[in-house]
């Protein structure tokens, strides 16, 4: 598996680390931390649990060399990134995937059942999905609480940025089977 279109997203981004700090390179690190927050992960403790369970995974098309970073090495690599350097390579990575993702759209709104919160008397949590049909890559997904009656309107506000960079438009205002992105 070729990692070259994710190298050349972040082939700007200046390594931070000095000397034996090196031991992980810094392109897996990258690869594993974007693995495990797309699947959930929200810390560098979740990303370093990530990584241990899915050693054999990673070890399929990755190298590490130093086996699988520490959450330490996850702290102490974002702490010391550039911020803006990073937002840019970011950028590129998220343009780079919505070029993969180009074509056709599917949005899919869910309720899910028994969200109903009874003690609070809210309206039952909704997912909104976005899927990149020809890549059969989800490009998006964001919850909402839907107000009554009204399950199957777009959260207002609530389209992700990178979402509509990548895919460059603009969310529905009522969820369609597919959408196509204007050309």
């Amino acid at each position: 598996m070729s990692l070259s279109w994710f190298e050349a997203a972040f082939d700007a981004l200046p390594d931070p680390r000095t000397g034996n700090a090196k031991r992980h390179d810094l392109l897996e690190l990258l690869v594993i931390a974007l693995t495990a927050a797309v699947c959930g992960a929200e810390s560098c403790s979740d990303f370093a649990d990530f990584a241990v369970d899915r050693e054999g995974l990673f070890g399929a098309f990755l190298r590490l060399k130093n086996g699988v970073p520490s959450h330490d090495t996850f702290s102490r690599v974002f702490r010391l990134l550039d911020p803006e350097a990073f937002a840019r390579c970011f950028t590129r990575f998220v343009e780079a995937l919505g070029a993969a993702g180009e074509g056709v759209i599917a949005i899919d709104g869910k309720t899910l059942r028994r969200s109903f919160d009874d003690a609070a008397r809210g309206n039952p949590l909704a997912v909104v999905t976005a899927f990149a049909s020809s890549t059969r890559l989800v490009i998006g997904q964001r919850r909402f609480r839907a107000a009554d009656g009204d399950s199957g309107s777009w959260p207002p506000g609530r389209c992700s940025p990178a979402l509509t960079s990548a895919a460059g438009w603009s969310p529905p205002t009522q969820f369609t089977a597919r959408t196509k992105p204007p050309s």
